[in-house]
């Protein structure tokens, strides 16, 4: 599955659920990715609303499954 990085907060914990949602230009809170998961930051549809530019700090060692990053302007 899909996990986009929402948070707009200068330094968020990776290991917050309210920092990652299953659409791009969602809200937060669908959970912090796992081992099956997909992770995006910069995307997009998250740009285009706004969301997603803020600093993830990795407060925990990750598993996902791949991850990818746009690269994009902070507006």
């Amino acid at each position: 599955m899909a996990k986009y990085w929402v948070s707009n907060d200068l330094s968020d914990n990776w290991n917050d659920a309210a920092n990652w949602n299953t659409q791009a230009n969602g809200g937060g809170a669908a959970g912090v990715p796992t081992t099956g998961d997909d992770v995006i930051f910069g995307h997009p549809d998250s740009v285009s609303a706004g969301i997603g530019f803020g600093a993830c700090k990795l407060d925990v060692n990750p598993t996902l499954h791949t991850f990818q990053s746009y690269s994009s302007s902070n507006p």
